[in-house]
């Protein structure tokens, strides 16, 4: 009897990590990336802060879902988003948003790039016309509703 209690509070544990946010499921939790520096993550158990996003803006490109936020500082005004080792329950891969703009100020935003990739294809999206020393926020969220584990670089070439 004690081993089914332990065994059945084992997976409920694993169960609730496997679905737990990530850190930057949050605008104000966007995770810093240094460029050239490979991230893995998930979108699994994430939700939509509906505050910070602008549908106007994205348009038909994105259906929010799940999606985590990170932020980078251009150093160069062209720069690539590196997405490699994508695995996700419904193999559509993931949808990027890149803009500039205030926190959590929608009408402040100015869009980059919006991509929805329908493939877990390692990829990359060239960003044009970026400022140095601006910062920019990029948007990671699984197509159409998709869950997804992947890699991701911003970087100064395309992988």
């Amino acid at each position: 009897m004690m081993f089914k209690s332990i065994s059945t509070l084992s997976l409920f544990i694993a169960s609730r990590l496997i679905m737990a946010q990530t850190q930057n499921n949050d605008m104000v939790s966007a995770q810093p990336l240094d460029l050239d520096q490979v991230v893995s993550s998930k979108t699994h158990g994430n939700t939509v802060e509906y505050a910070c996003i602008n549908p106007e803006l994205t348009g038909k490109c994105i259906k929010y879902h799940n999606d985590q936020w990170y932020i980078f500082v251009a150093d160069s005004s062209n720069l690539f988003v590196n997405m490699s080792s994508q695995s996700c329950r419904d193999l559509f891969g993931v949808q990027l948003v890149i803009f500039s703009g205030e926190l959590c100020q929608p009408e402040t935003y100015n869009l980059i790039s919006c991509i929805s990739l329908a493939t877990q294809d390692d990829t990359y999206v060239e960003l044009k016309g970026l400022t140095r020393g601006d910062s920019y926020w990029l948007n990671v969220d699984g197509y159409l509703h998709d869950f997804c584990t992947y890699d991701l670089e911003v970087g100064h070439l395309p992988k």
